[in-house]
């Protein structure tokens, strides 16, 4: 998709300061392209100096911000606040949409199976937000959307043709039924950071701790109804 907007003219960058998260570094024709920026934090920066692209990909560091166990969530919740309290303090908000989305659940269990569109999908539903002046109040879709929606909503958005995947298929949500362009634009929602204590630490494959024998949370991480597992807070 970043070779599509290029050919376009449409500007965008990609926040990752994550290796197996960094996209554009594993294609071969924007490798190394300065709009792969290495910093998440660099983001509100580029934001509050009114230097945001027309599309932005956004992927926390690891720990703390990243939501994945066994960390804090609120780490994670800071993390989203800060960056979305950004652009509703600039003149982007009026014009922009943002959406919140987890590489998994947490939990791994679905109710609802899920539907067999291609060799490798789709899987268990996972969380998403949707955020704009015109996402809907209180909107709950119950079209099929998946991770190839958000290239289905840009590819709309700025006039691109598909890339022939997912993202082509009838049945692939645009997620354009979130927003209602005719609506009262929302005004900005600032949230405040929560205050929690760090002082509890529950590890995850921490180095350091490893001569003391700890390697992560449990240990060891499989076993069945006759292992003895250890569970360990710092």
């Amino acid at each position: 998709l970043p070779q599509l907007l290029n050919n376009a003219g449409i500007s965008w960058r990609y926040y990752s300061g994550t290796s197996i998260w960094d996209a554009p570094s594993m294609i071969q024709g924007i490798s190394g392209s300065p709009d792969d920026i290495k910093d998440p934090g660099q983001f509100v920066t580029d934001v509050q100096l009114g230097n945001m692209a027309a599309v932005s990909w956004l992927t926390p560091d690891p720990g703390l911000p990243s939501d994945h166990p066994p960390n804090a969530i609120q780490g994670a919740e800071n993390f989203v606040a800060e960056q979305i309290n950004a652009v509703m303090k600039s003149q982007y908000w009026n014009s922009t949409a943002i959406f919140v989305s987890w590489d998994e659940g947490g939990g791994f269990y679905d109710h609802v199976a899920p539907p067999v569109v291609d060799g490798v999908g789709l899987g268990v539903r996972v969380p998403l937000l949707v955020i704009s002046p015109y996402a809907k109040s209180g909107y709950i879709s119950h079209q099929q959307g998946e991770f190839s929606s958000f290239d289905k909503f840009i590819e709309e958005d700025f006039g691109l043709s598909n890339l022939g995947q997912r993202d082509a298929l009838p049945q692939t949500s645009d997620l354009m039924d979130f927003f209602n362009f005719s609506q009262v634009p929302r005004p900005p929602y600032i949230q405040q950071p929560i205050v929690y204590s760090q002082s509890l630490v529950v590890p995850h494959e921490i180095v350091s701790l490893q001569n003391e024998g700890i390697y992560g949370a449990i240990n060891p991480s499989i076993g069945g109804t006759n292992t003895t597992f250890k569970f360990d807070v710092i």
